[in-house]
């Protein structure tokens, strides 16, 4: 019997159905935010990740990461809490210390965007452009019709390139 729409999926609008939920669906997980910022979604974040994150939007690194420590001796597995740490440590330039915490959320939490993109950009700052490379791979799965992620950490890539 000949391969049809009809045979495998029921009726083709069957299949087109199916389809639009698909990307409906995926679109969905792909516009969420992977990190609200300091004013976005604060009422759903704990009051010390808010603070931390108005703070890295500061410069204060310092002040971020005495918070956030805080808060995750209270909330150790918090993926959230772990990739905002990681991003402190980045970007007041402790790239061993970014790049242990933020591997430590992607044990938590493996699909979170920010994190991913965060890591990559860490592997950059200490060289490792392979490593930085397989965050992008794994973001283009998780972000199937792109991301500002994905697109942010392939700029910094082909930049880093550019220079080295």
């Amino acid at each position: 019997m000949p391969l049809s729409p009809r045979n495998h999926f029921g009726t083709f609008g069957g299949f087109l159905r199916l389809a639009g939920l698909i990307v409906a669906g995926h679109l969905a997980i792909s516009a969420a935010p992977a990190r609200a910022s300091a004013g976005e979604d604060a009422a759903e974040r704990p009051d010390e990740i808010v603070a931390a994150d108005r703070a890295i939007d500061h410069k204060d690194y310092g002040k971020a990461i005495h918070l956030v420590t805080a808060y995750l001796q209270q909330n150790p597995g918090d993926a959230d809490g772990l990739t905002v740490l990681g991003t402190a440590y980045l970007d007041s330039g402790d790239t061993a210390n970014a790049i242990a915490t933020l591997e430590k959320s992607l044990t938590k939490d493996s699909g979170r965007l920010e994190t991913n993109a965060e890591l990559g950009r860490a592997y950059l700052m200490a060289g490792n452009v392979p490593a930085a490379e397989a965050r992008l791979r794994h973001l283009d799965r998780l972000c199937f019709f792109g991301c500002n992620e994905e697109r942010q950490l392939k700029a910094e890539i082909g930049d880093y390139k550019s220079k080295h």
